[in-house]
């Protein structure tokens, strides 16, 4: 039934596909090897990981790393569903395969699995793809979910058949939290608790490579004591957070990433609008505006890490809307005051390690904002280091899931 209604709605999936966002070679969404593709060893083991965002890839980055350091040989195939996951999975030097999930019906499935023959797949967060599953299973790969997360409001539907049937084909699972863990077994799947792998990478910018970065995206005349950045923001919060800006005034700048790049235009134009003097960096150096902006919208990817080291106060994006939050202790690590939202579901256990932040709502926002800058922020780096080692310890016993897989199938 999936199958045949998955081939039935194509014309629908190829217009979805075709987003910007989410626009990659049609080829690959059709499951043919793309040019240029890394050739596969006589006798190499091959592992298929999938992280649809750029988010994710950066959570399997520390695995793949400890794959290919095991191994130089192994077939790492990565695969990702939006441009900015490709972007930034192509620029990493681990000897990727790097492709588009194919769409996941037959004949594309099927000819993209049996092209690959993967030993292992490893799918990133809660990617249960059916027939892709089915296959893979069929091919006699293992399957591992690593931070598996089971959103609250979206339990009940993942306790239908169809998706225990789904769940049934993994062999092992990492999740997030003992919350997610519990829920995942009442679904059949056993999961061990870890922090999120991507806590491995945490560590302060050094200042050389921060000087280096404000510099060629024209930044370097901020003050950090006065400069506020609004991190993987969702266009939806764009309005509570510019509405802030105009209350602030301007003594305060704010530098804006949008969780997706192509966003910036549309959320440059609601700045203006607002009366807000507005400057747009790309990565290929500035689109319009000049430095004494009010708003900077950096375009960019894989550079927020950095970028919040120049600034005092952080707003934690996905918390003024539905999407529970992105990871608050990157901006706790460069030293900010950490800001979020009311809607904070998804990072409790990263809150409690900065033991809660600033709150707020979006009526709010001006006012928190202010107070942090006052106020300042504290981190525990002993709980953050706790958080790092934990991840750590997942990341590690991923890998020896996957490399014990690979030895079974040889």
């Amino acid at each position: 039934m999936y199958t045949a209604v998955a081939v039935l709605l194509l014309p629908l999936w190829l217009l979805i596909l075709s987003r910007r966002r989410l626009r990659l070679p049609l080829g690959e969404r059709l499951g043919r090897v793309p040019a240029g593709s890394p050739h596969r060893n006589p006798g190499a083991g091959c592992v298929l990981t999938h992280a649809a965002s750029a988010g994710d890839v950066q959570a399997v980055i520390p695995l793949l790393r400890q794959l290919r350091a095991h191994d130089p040989e192994l077939h790492l195939v990565l695969t990702t569903q939006t441009r900015s996951g490709r972007a930034l999975a192509q620029a990493l030097e681990l000897g990727l395969d790097v492709r588009a999930l194919p769409v996941d019906a037959w004949p594309w499935v099927d000819r993209f699995v049996a092209e690959l023959a993967p030993n292992v797949v490893v799918l990133e967060y809660l990617e249960l793809w059916p027939r892709l599953l089915r296959k893979v299973k069929a091919h006699g790969a293992t399957v591992i979910l690593q931070n598996a997360r089971l959103h609250p409001r979206r339990r009940g539907r993942y306790a239908s058949g169809f998706y225990r049937e789904l769940l049934s084909l993994v062999d092992f699972c990492t999740a997030r939290s003992a919350s997610d863990a519990a829920a995942l077994g009442t679904l059949g799947v056993q999961a061990e608790v870890f922090a999120h792998s991507k806590h491995t990478t945490l560590a302060g910018q050094e200042a050389p490579r921060v000087r280096a970065l404000l510099a060629a995206r024209g930044l370097s005349g901020l003050e950090r004591e006065s400069t506020w950045l609004a991190g993987s923001l969702h266009v939806e919060e764009a309005d509570a957070v510019l509405r802030a800006q105009v209350a602030l005034g301007s003594s305060r700048q704010l530098l804006l990433v949008p969780r997706y790049p192509e966003h910036g235009a549309a959320i440059a134009e609601k700045a203006a609008r607002l009366g807000l003097s507005v400057r747009r960096l790309a990565a290929a150096g500035v689109v319009a505006g000049d430095e004494q902006a009010q708003v900077h919208v950096v375009e960019t990817v894989g550079e927020l890490r950095t970028l919040y080291a120049a600034a005092a106060v952080a707003l934690v994006g996905g918390t003024l809307c539905r999407r529970g939050g992105q990871n608050p202790l990157e901006a706790a690590v460069a030293g900010c005051a950490v800001v979020v939202g009311p809607h904070t579901d998804q990072i409790h256990e990263e809150l409690q390690a900065l033991n809660g932040g600033f709150s707020c709502d979006a009526e709010g926002l001006a006012a928190t904002l202010e107070c942090a800058f006052q106020v300042g922020g504290e981190t525990s780096m002993e709980a953050v280091e706790t958080l790092v080692l934990d991840a750590q310890r997942g990341v590690e016993k991923v890998a020896a899931e996957v490399l014990r897989a690979l030895t079974l199938a040889s």
